[in-house]
C-alpha cells in the first residue's frame, strides 16, 4: 500500500469537529439510562452517612460519593471471597 494511499485513507476517517460531537452526543443519549439510577434506602441510614459526611470520616464530600465507594469496596470483597 503506498503511503500516498495510507494518507488518503487517514483524511477520509478525519471527522469534522461537528461530527465528533454528534456522535459523542448520541452515545451518552444511548447510555445515559445506564449511568445512574435511584436507589432508595431507609432514612436511618441515611441520616448515618450524613453524620459521618459532617464529621469528615473518610473524607467524603457527598452522600453520592459515600455510597459509590461502599458498594466498591462490598464488590471488592465479594469477589475476593467467591472467586
Amino acid at each position: 500500500m503506498s503511503n500516498a494511499y495510507k494518507l488518503y485513507e487517514k483524511i477520509k476517517e478525519r471527522k469534522t469537529p461537528e461530527e465528533k460531537l454528534k456522535e459523542q452526543l448520541k452515545k451518552w443519549s444511548q447510555h445515559a439510562h445506564e449511568r445512574y439510577i435511584t436507589v432508595s434506602l431507609p432514612r436511618s441510614l441515611v441520616q448515618e452517612i450524613d453524620e459521618i459526611i459532617k464529621k469528615g470520616w473518610g473524607h467524603y464530600n457527598s452522600r453520592a460519593e459515600f455510597i459509590v465507594d461502599s458498594a466498591r469496596r462490598r464488590l471488592e470483597e465479594l469477589k475476593k471471597i467467591y472467586k
